[in-house]
């Protein structure tokens, strides 16, 4: 038995809001519609209606149903009403491309998909997976007659499937359970010393784990008050922090540099919030206490994966934080740092950052449909997060790069591979290769690589044109040069090191 016992995200909800119904719980203000509040009781009512909704669509236990919806209410409570059935949400992004859609639809089989309109993409031909999915809106749900709930669910019955960015066929489709939600709101909560008078505001997307991991499941888990804004805009961002007396925030890297890159204000320091988490490593020291002296916000660095759902180390809030340290352990996890023979190498080594925990409560469930490769993520116990790390000698844990070569872009990890496969499919073009390049508000710039077919006449513009539509915006290379070959190694594999060095050099 661990902290949360043999309870469910429905037990939480009923325990929350018998305590705390008249508390406001959710805050949204997605910058279109009128900012709209819900308190812990109108929202279980909301949950329950829609749930009702959803079981008069024969969607039963076990389901999965894919929200295709934007950041708004009808989100989370889709996303919540899903759960207490016992049935298994799928959210993904209103930006996703095509392809991207087909991927996931064909990988998680959904029932349903609940959309901003009945049709979603006027562009859907026959044969195509969405087609294959019945589409409805939120209204149709919420309209739908009541039916009795299916069965309760257990703590390991999954919960979500969250979708991480990652290239075709590798995307890292991920299942989570109802135990990981609840153990990530605790995690959350004691690792930043939150209790029910915070108020938790994040701008990041509510199909991405963090929002969910730092915002709204801590904010429930201690009966707090969770703010989702739509969008970070650096311009108006502490204008929203100080209209919602935020506490709590979380941020990352270039999230910082553009808060750093606006004109300074005499408000800068006019707001509630006491503590940050910044969910990011490359962060300089001199760019932490510029922000902590600027605006008077404690910034406490963590670390995490999507795969544990998610906080695996955070900077102790009552502790040394050991810059740029991303902290030590939170309450209930242990960490490594091995060799790849799985041997713990010394303080001050490098190797694979590896975390125990239980398949199903404190880790994932595994891989969606891909039981081998959970196999290798998740071995005797400890989840291997393809990261590299090390430790200094008091075991405070320092994260050295990704293992593999993952761009992260405003806080979104990009894979160059996927970017790749869509600029060469231009007629115009014979090799590419994309790689991430420092960046001093973005994190990492995507840059591109490309070697024009003989002859052709090929512009930078014609190359981001050609992505609008094909990729995602942020997916989207922000800098296009050319060569002659690209440098590859005897197996075909791109010189990304050489690339990456020479793109910093020319940018």
């Amino acid at each position: 038995m661990d902290l949360i016992g043999q309870r469910n995200v429905r037990d939480l909800w009923r325990e929350r809001a018998y305590l705390y119904r008249e508390r406001t719980f959710l805050t949204v203000d997605d910058g279109v519609r009128p900012i709209s509040h819900y308190t812990y009781g109108q929202s279980l009512d909301e949950i329950r209606r829609v749930a009702a909704g959803f079981t008069d669509l024969e969607v039963v236990a076990g389901d999965p149903v894919l929200l295709h919806l934007g950041d708004g209410p009808e989100l989370t409570f889709s996303w919540f009403a899903l759960m207490w059935l016992g049935a298994v949400a799928v959210p993904v992004a209103t930006t996703i491309t095509r392809d991207d859609l087909d991927d996931v639809v064909q990988g998680t089989e959904p029932v349903a998909a609940v959309t901003n309109t009945e049709t979603d993409d006027p562009s859907v031909e026959p044969g195509d997976p969405w087609t294959l999915i019945r589409a409805v809106t939120y209204e149709q749900v919420r309209a739908a007659q009541p039916v009795s709930h299916s069965r309760v669910p257990k703590p390991e019955d999954p919960a979500q499937v969250v979708v991480s960015p990652g290239a075709r066929p590798t995307r890292r489709v991920i299942t989570l359970t109802h135990a990981n939600c609840l153990h990530a709101g605790e995690h959350t909560a004691r690792a930043l010393a939150l209790d029910h008078s915070d108020t938790l505001l994040t701008t990041f997307p509510l199909h991405h784990v963090n929002a969910q991991a730092a915002t709204v499941l801590p904010a429930l888990t201690i009966g707090a008050h969770a703010v989702l804004v739509a969008g970070f805009h650096p311009a108006r961002y502490l204008e929203q922090v100080r209209r919602h007396e935020a506490t709590v925030v979380n941020l990352s890297g270039s999230h910082l540099r553009a808060l750093l890159a606006q004109p300074p204000d005499p408000s800068d320091r006019d707001h509630h919030v006491r503590r940050c988490l910044l969910s990011t490593v490359n962060v300089s020291d001199g760019e932490r206490l510029a922000f902590e002296r600027r605006f008077g916000i404690d910034l406490v660095p963590a670390y995490g994966v999507a795969e544990a759902m998610m906080l695996i180390t955070a900077a102790p809030v009552f502790g040394e934080r050991r810059w740029p340290s991303v902290g030590l352990p939170v309450a209930g996890r242990e960490v490594r740092i091995v060799d790849d023979s799985g041997v713990d190498v010394a303080p001050g080594q490098m190797g694979e950052l590896i975390c125990s925990g239980e398949a199903g409560r404190t880790l994932m469930q595994g891989y969606h449909g891909r039981p081998r490769v959970t196999e290798q993520a998740i071995r005797d116990g400890w989840l291997h997060t393809d990261h590299y790390a090390y430790t200094d000698e008091y075991g405070y844990v320092y994260v050295v790069d990704r293992k593999t070569d993952m761009i992260r872009r405003s806080g979104t990890l990009i894979s160059p591979t996927e970017v790749e496969r869509v600029l060469i499919g231009h007629d115009l073009v014979a090799d590419v290769a994309v790689v991430g390049i420092p960046d001093p508000v973005i994190d990492e710039a995507v840059h591109a690589w490309i070697v024009p077919a003989p002859g052709a006449q090929l512009t930078k513009t014609a190359v981001i044109d050609y992505c609008h539509g094909r990729l995602t915006p942020v997916q989207t290379p922000t800098s296009v040069k050319f060569l002659d070959h690209i440098p590859r190694s005897t197996c075909g594999e791109a010189n990304t090191s050489q690339l990456r060095h020479r793109a910093a050099r020319s940018a």
